[in-house]
């Protein structure tokens, strides 16, 4: 058994498409196995016809926190962190016992 390169394998598959032969026949003409050409044909013509690949950019998740989000309050040296679940009034009357 005759091992071809792809090149070969490209060239009879032109060569076939050419002849106007069917893959039976044109097989049968020359020899080749007709399971083997409808492979190489279906393999080499896919891999010629792929786009060629585009640049690879990887996607990262962001690390998402386990604490809760909070509200971050800083007067003077001192910093507050306060649950968003807190009420818009109580936060304003915290603001104006810190004035």
């Amino acid at each position: 058994m005759k091992r071809r390169e792809d090149e070969s394998w490209l060239a009879l598959i032109q060569q076939q498409i050419d002849s106007k032969l069917s893959i039976s026949a044109f097989c049968t003409e020359l020899g080749l196995c007709r399971s083997q050409f409808h492979k190489k044909k279906r393999l080499l013509l896919d891999l010629s016809h792929r786009k060629p690949d585009t640049a690879f950019v990887k996607v990262e998740r962001p690390i998402q926190s386990t604490l809760s989000p909070t509200i971050q309050i800083t007067h003077q040296q001192c910093r507050i962190e306060l649950p968003l679940s807190i009420t818009p009034d109580w936060l304003a009357n915290l603001v104006k016992a810190l004035s």
